[in-house]
């Protein structure tokens, strides 16, 4: 199966590009250790595959319009799963 076949098939299947889709669970496993660990946003960036502190920190204002130590400091997370 050729990359253009899977990807055109997962867009149908999901109704988002495998890009999109991996980036989703990246920055759900990125939430989890925000909110439950206090390891640095650095380590954070690396245990959840964006591999710089950078990466997540434009991934993650992109997806949510914050950055991650505003979704940490500010209990953004409760209002953002409410809201």
């Amino acid at each position: 199966m050729s990359g253009n076949y899977f990807s055109k098939l997962f867009k149908e299947a999901t109704g988002k590009t495998f890009v999109e889709y991996v980036t989703e669970v990246r920055l759900g496993d990125a939430c989890a250790q925000l909110t439950g660990t206090d390891k640095t946003i650095a380590d954070i960036a690396e245990a959840s595959g964006f591999g710089t502190k950078l990466n997540l920190i434009r991934a993650f204002r992109k997806h949510y319009g914050v950055t991650p130590t505003e979704y940490r400091k500010n209990g953004i997370a409760s209002r953002l799963e409410n809201g």
